[in-house]
């Protein structure tokens, strides 16, 4: 008798466990609040001439995302997703549309994330820095010499460069300039504020919200042959309600 209650009680104990095992399951991957700003650049070249639905896009964020200042995605972090339209202009077509939706984040280490966010706005990749060299670094060198030899003046003595000195552009975060206007070479490297909208620096582009039903899927519009966006384009992507787990 009190063997067969043993051999129950094991038994009962065995079910809860399996029970328990089922119920809990593995720990639920970690996803981004709604209301994020995240910004990030194109890994490669996008057209719509080429692409088809469901080519995978990669971009990687290029500052850390941040919620109640504590870092939910740093900088660096892969974000990818897919193309879910593409299309060149033919003949009766007035534009060419392209539209990507972005779903997973993944940081250099560390577990995936789902994300859904919407593509808020669009920026030229940033204007590359001429290096300093040659004449510029002679003259930078010595405030007396214009090419590496002594100014004379009229009278023969050792004159001072007049030239004034140049400072750098302020390179200021850009909010809703013109829509595919072009930017000066400050505004081509300052970073797009979280709040902004539409498409800068991309000459012939422009972008239309999503739909309801789709709205992490916003279509990049472009009046030309096909949408064409460089690798560096950058993004800005703002997370969005009710994510998939």
């Amino acid at each position: 008798m009190v063997r067969m209650i043993s051999m129950l009680a094991a038994g009962a104990l065995a079910f809860g466990a399996t029970a328990l095992a089922q119920t809990s399951g593995p720990d639920p991957a970690p996803s981004l609040p709604p209301g994020l700003a995240v910004h990030a650049q194109l890994d490669h070249a996008l057209d719509s001439k080429k692409a088809k639905i469901g080519d995978s896009v990669v971009a990687r964020t290029t500052e850390d995302v941040k919620e109640d200042g504590r870092v939910v995605l740093p900088k660096g972090s892969k974000v990818t997703g897919h193309v879910t339209q593409a299309k060149a202009r033919s003949k009766g077509d007035n534009n060419s549309t392209l539209a990507l939706a972005f779903d997973r984040a993944e940081p250099k280490s560390g577990q995936q994330m789902p994300i859904e966010v919407n593509l808020q706005a669009l920026a030229a990749p940033p204007a590359p820095v001429a290096p300093i060299g040659g004449r510029d670094l002679e003259a930078a060198g010595n405030p007396n010499t214009s090419s590496g030899m002594p100014n004379r003046s009229s009278g023969g003595m050792a004159g001072t460069s007049t030239r004034p000195a140049t400072p750098p552009p302020t390179s200021q975060p850009i909010e809703n300039p013109p829509s595919g206007g072009e930017l000066d070479s400050a505004a081509a490297n300052a970073p797009m504020k979280d709040n902004a909208h539409g498409v800068y620096g991309l000459d012939g582009l422009s972008l239309e919200a999503a739909s309801a039903s789709s709205p992490q899927s916003a279509v990049i519009v472009s009046s030309g042959k096909s949408v064409r966006l460089d690798g560096g384009t950058r993004l800005l992507l703002v997370t969005l309600a009710n994510q998939a787990n």
